[in-house]
């Protein structure tokens, strides 16, 4: 949640720090929006990719940090538990199967916390490389109509004819 307001607030503040062009709505756009500038610039098939990779490792993220909060209250359960009936005993562990005590608990949501940090490295390298990847897409973009037409000279006649057929 703190996550989410702080990118809430730098974007706000960006938006209000100085008027965006064009490249740099797209760029801020891109960073907001998973695989918008692939997708912007016509690389739909690494739009997709990028898009994929950044919601699977958010959310992959967002799991695992879960997961070692619930393995932390659980050591935090089986240490008290320990300080009442003694230490050596071991505990169901109740998001899983298996019995574990305290330490082994602390081992499962330290490990939980670091492939937490991994997703989340990922999840920015992705970004990042998204980033970079528009930025240089943008750079050689050149300005087309949308519906190319052959140049008309002026010396051309213009001639209407109507056919009529029965």
């Amino acid at each position: 949640m703190k996550r989410v307001v702080l990118l809430c607030l730098l974007i706000a503040l960006s938006l209000l720090a100085e008027p965006l062009g064009a490249r740099q709505s797209i760029l801020l756009a891109d960073a907001v929006v998973p695989g918008f500038g692939a997708f912007y610039t016509g690389h739909y098939a690494l739009g997709t990719a990028i898009a994929t990779s950044r919601i699977g490792t958010g959310y992959l993220s967002w799991y695992y940090s879960q997961r070692a909060r619930e393995y932390g209250s659980a050591e935090k359960a089986a240490r008290i538990a320990e300080l009442y009936f003694g230490p050596g005993y071991r505990f169901k562990n109740p998001y899983g199967s298996g019995y574990y005590n305290a330490s082994e608990y602390s081992h499962l949501a330290g490990k939980r916390k670091f492939y937490a940090n991994i997703a989340l490295l990922v999840h920015l390298g992705v970004a990042v490389t998204s980033g970079f990847l528009t930025a240089d897409w943008l750079d050689e973009a050149r300005p087309t109509p949308v519906f190319p037409m052959p140049a008309r000279m002026h010396e051309q006649p213009v001639s209407f004819t109507v056919r009529l057929t029965f």
